[in-house]
C-alpha cells in the first residue's frame, strides 16, 4: 500500500464519521449510540491499521477510552471521538508530509516478487493490445525488460533503488539491477535474443553472482531471464547451473520466463 492509499481511507473515515456526527442531532438514543458506535470503532480501527510500529498513536487513543466513553447517565461521549479525531488526523499529517511510510505488505517479500515476475509475460503482452494504434512499450531489448520490470516493482515495493553498471562483458553499454535494500535482494533482468548462445547467458550471469557476492546488501541475487522466444533450449538446466553458484552469504534464485 502507498501513501496515497492510505490518504485516501483515512479521509475516507473522516468525511463518513463527519456525517454520522452531523446527522445524530435529532435521532433517538438508540439510533445516536449506533452513530457513536460506528464512529468510535471505525476511528480506533483506522489508527491501530496506520500507526507505525513502536508508535504512540494507539496509547494515546487508549489513553482517551479509559476516561469512558459514556457518561454516567449512559450517553455517548462524543467528545471521546473528537480527541480520537484529532489523533487520526495527526496520523495523516504524518503521511502527508512524508514523516511516516506505509508498512510493508505482510505477504513475504518473496511471493510478492514470485507474483511480479510469474505475471510479467502477461503484463508485456497486455501492453500490446491497446486501442485506436496507441503509443505503447514494446518489449524489444534488455532495456525495455528493465522499465516494465521496475515499475511493477514499485507496485510491491516502496523502497526501489536502480544500481546502474557497467560489467565486462557489455562494453559500454550500461546495465540497470534494481536493489530492494529492506529485503536486501537484488532483481537483475535480462533478455534473451538471437545469436545470444545459452551458454554465453550463463557465464554472464556466473560474472553477475561474483559481483554481488561482496555486496554489502544483498542477501539474495535474483536472475530474471526473459525468453519469450525460447532461445534457450534447456531452461532447467541454466536454472540449477546459476543457482549452484551460491553460496551461504549470497542465494542465487533464478527465473526464467518464457510464456
Amino acid at each position: 500500500m502507498n501513501t496515497k492509499s492510505v490518504l485516501a481511507q483515512i479521509d475516507s473515515v473522516l468525511a463518513r464519521a463527519k456525517q454520522l456526527k452531523e446527522g445524530a442531532r435529532g435521532k433517538n438514543a438508540g439510533e445516536s449510540e449506533r452513530d457513536f458506535q460506528d464512529v468510535l470503532g471505525s476511528y480506533c480501527d483506522t489508527i491501530r491499521q496506520f500507526s507505525p510500529a513502536g508508535s504512540n498513536y494507539p496509547e494515546q487513543m487508549q489513553s482517551l477510552l479509559s476516561k469512558g466513553v459514556h457518561s454516567p447517565s449512559g450517553a455517548p461521549n462524543w467528545w471521546v471521538t473528537r480527541g480520537l479525531e484529532g489523533i487520526l488526523q495527526s496520523l495523516r499529517s504524518g503521511y502527508d508530509s512524508g514523516r511516516l511510510a506505509p508498512r510493508e505488505s505482510d505477504i513475504p517479500a518473496f511471493l510478492r516478487l514470485d507474483r511480479i515476475l510469474g505475471r510479467f509475460h502477461h503484463v508485456a503482452r497486455q501492453l500490446q493490445k491497446r486501442r485506436s494504434g496507441r503509443y505503447t512499450l514494446s518489449i524489444t531489448d534488455e532495456y525495455d525488460v528493465q522499465d516494465l520490470l521496475h515499475a511493477l516493482l514499485k507496485i510491491d515495493f516502496n523502497d526501489v533503488r536502480p544500481e546502474e553498471w557497467t560489467p565486462s562483458y557489455a562494453g559500454k553499454s550500461a546495465r540497470m539491477d534494481f536493489l530492494l535494500k529492506r529485503e536486501k535482494i537484488v532483481v537483475e533482468a535480462k533478455k534473451t535474443r538471437a545469436g545470444l548462445t545459452e551458454k554465453e547467458v550463463g557465464d554472464e550471469l556466473l560474472v553477475d553472482v561474483a559481483r554481488y557476492k561482496g555486496h554489502p546488501d544483498c542477501q539474495t541475487l535474483v536472475c530474471f531471464i526473459y525468453d519469450p522466444d525460447q532461445h534457450i533450449g534447456n531452461p532447467e538446466g541454466l536454472k540449477y547451473d546459476l543457482e549452484q553458484a551460491g553460496t551461504e552469504d549470497l542465494a542465487v534464485v533464478v527465473y526464467i520466463c518464457q510464456h
